[in-house]
C-alpha cells in the first residue's frame, strides 16, 4: 500500500526554510565574500575601455585601462581648469591682441560680409552671410 499522502502546507510556513536553504547555498558557492568582492574590483579596473572611461563592443577602441583612462580624463579637466584660469587673467591683454588682429584684418572681414550679403540676396529670400576669412600664415 504505497498511497501518496499530501499534506499542505502553506506558503508561510515554507518560505523562511526555503530563504535560509537558497542563501545557504549561495553562500558555498560563493565561498569568502570579502575575495569576491576584491576580484570584482580588480577586474573592473583592469577592464579595457575607451579614452572616455566606457567600454566599447569593439576591442579595437579599448585601448585603455579604466584607471588610466580615469586618470587621464581627470588630469585633461585639471589643465582646462589651470588654462581657464591663466585666460581670465590676461583677459585684458588677449581683448588688446583680438581688437588689434581686427583692425589689421578690418577690410577683409568687411569684403568677407559684403560679398556674402550680395551672395544671398542674389540668390534666395533669406539672407544667409557666410564669413571666410583669408588664409594667411600668423
Amino acid at each position: 500500500m504505497s498511497e501518496n499522502m499530501a499534506f499542505p502546507i502553506p506558503n508561510s510556513v515554507l518560505e523562511p526554510y526555503i530563504k535560509q536553504a537558497v542563501s545557504t547555498a549561495i553562500t558555498a558557492a560563493l565561498g569568502d565574500g570579502t575575495k569576491l568582492v576584491e576580484m570584482a574590483v580588480h577586474q573592473a579596473m583592469q577592464a579595457k575601455v575607451r579614452a572616455d572611461g566606457v567600454r566599447s563592443n569593439s576591442d579595437y577602441e579599448n585601448k585603455f585601462q579604466l584607471v588610466e583612462a580615469v586618470a587621464q580624463n581627470r588630469i585633461q579637466q585639471i589643465t582646462r581648469d589651470v588654462i581657464n584660469e591663466m585666460a581670465e587673467g590676461m583677459r585684458p591683454q588677449i581683448k588688446t591682441a583680438i581688437e588689434a588682429q581686427l583692425k589689421k584684418k578690418h577690410s577683409a572681414i568687411a569684403q568677407a560680409l559684403v560679398d556674402g550679403l550680395i551672395k544671398s540676396l542674389a540668390t534666395s529670400w533669406n539672407v544667409k552671410v557666410d564669413i571666410v576669412a583669408p588664409k594667411e600664415n600668423y
